[in-house]
C-alpha cells in the first residue's frame, strides 16, 4: 500500500492518451502533452505505482521549500503504466545550453552547483526509500559487475552514514532546464532520502564518466567531452561554495555509486567505471601492504 504522504494532494485515475503528442522521451519515461499548460510523464514499463508517488512526494517537497519543480497535479495509470502530471516547462536543458552557447558554460556549471546544493537544505519525506538501502541492492543485483568490485563497494557502503536530506538520485546537466522563470529541476524518479554527499559524489561521477542522455542534438554530443573536465571543476566549486563537502567521503561515496552504476545497463559506461573501481582497490590494497 503507498504510504499515505505520497498520495495527499494527488488524484490517482485511470485514463488513455487519445492521440497526445510525445514530446520527449527518455531511459526511464516519455513525456507527452497534456493540455497546453501541463505534461504527463509516463514511466516506461515494469515501473511501479509507488515509483510514480515517490516523484510526486519529492517534488511536492522540494517545491515547498523553494527549490524549482515543476507543480504536481496528479497521478494517472495508462495501460499498465504509472504517471505524474505536472506543469509544462519550455527551455532548453543546461547540455543544450553550452552545447549551443559555448561561452556559457561555467554559467551553466554555477547554476548546476547552487541548485543541488539548495535541494540538499531539504529534509526528505520520511516514507522515501533510503539511499543507502537502494545502492546496496543494486549493487548486489549488478550481473555485471566483478564479484571482488561488488565486496569492495559494499565494504565502502558500511562506513557511509545514512542522513536525512532529499536526495534527486539522477542530478546532472540534462535534468535542469532553463524555463522563462529561471532554471527547473525535473526527473526525480530516482528520489531518495540519504547522505547529501551520495548524491553530490553521483552527479560528480556522471560528469566525468557519464554519457550524454539520448535525444540530446549532435552538436552538443561533440562539445560535451571537450568541455567535460571544466564543467565538472566549476559545478564542484560552486557546490562547495554552498555545503562542506568532506574529500574522504566524497571518494568512498563515489566507490559506492560507480558499482551501483553497473546495475543500470548502460554498456558504454562499464569500461570506464570498472577502471574506476579497479583504481580503487588497488590503492585500498597499497594502503594496507
Amino acid at each position: 500500500m503507498v504510504d499515505a504522504l505520497l498520495t495527499v494532494g494527488l488524484t490517482d485515475s485511470v485514463v488513455g492518451l487519445d492521440g497526445r503528442s510525445l514530446l520527449a522521451e527518455g531511459r526511464e519515461a516519455e513525456i507527452y502533452e497534456w493540455g497546453d499548460e501541463r505534461v504527463l510523464r509516463l514511466l516506461r514499463v515494469g515501473a511501479s505505482a509507488r515509483s510514480a508517488a515517490v516523484e510526486s512526494a519529492a517534488m511536492t517537497t522540494a517545491a515547498a521549500i523553494g527549490v524549482p519543480v515543476p507543480s504536481v497535479y496528479g497521478t494517472v495509470t495508462i495501460d499498465g503504466r504509472h504517471g505524474v502530471i505536472m506543469d509544462r516547462v519550455d527551455g532548453p536543458n543546461l547540455f543544450e545550453v553550452f552545447g549551443r552557447q559555448p561561452w556559457r558554460l561555467g554559467a551553466a556549471a554555477r547554476l548546476l552547483g547552487t541548485t543541488h546544493a539548495q535541494l540538499h537544505r531539504i529534509t526528505a519525506p520520511a516514507e522515501l526509500p533510503a539511499l543507502r538501502e537502494r545502492a546496496r541492492i543494486c549493487i548486489e543485483s549488478a550481473a555485471d559487475l566483478p564479484s571482488g568490485l561488488g565486496a569492495l563497494a559494499l565494504r565502502e557502503l558500511d562506513r557511509l552514514p545514512d542522513g536525512d536530506r532529499l536526495c534527486h538520485g539522477d542530478f546532472h546537466p540534462g535534468n535542469v532546464l532553463l524555463g522563462g522563470a529561471g532554471p527547473v529541476v525535473i526527473d526525480w524518479g530516482n528520489a531518495a532520502r540519504g547522505d547529501p554527499i551520495a548524491d553530490f559524489a553521483r552527479t560528480r561521477l556522471m560528469l566525468r564518466l557519464g554519457d550524454v542522455p539520448p535525444g540530446v542534438p549532435w552538436l552538443v554530443q561533440r562539445l560535451h567531452p571537450l568541455g567535460r573536465a571544466a564543467l565538472r571543476a566549476l559545478y564542484m566549486r560552486a557546490y562547495r561554495s554552498r555545503r562542506t563537502v568532506e574529500a574522504s567521503s566524497a571518494d568512498r561515496w563515489e566507490v559506492v555509486r560507480a558499482a551501483e552504476r553497473f546495475a543500470e545497463g548502460i554498456e558504454s559506461e562499464l569500461p570506464a567505471l570498472r577502471r574506476l573501481l579497479e583504481r580503487r582497490a588497488s590503492a585500498v590494497t597499497q594502503r594496507g601492504a
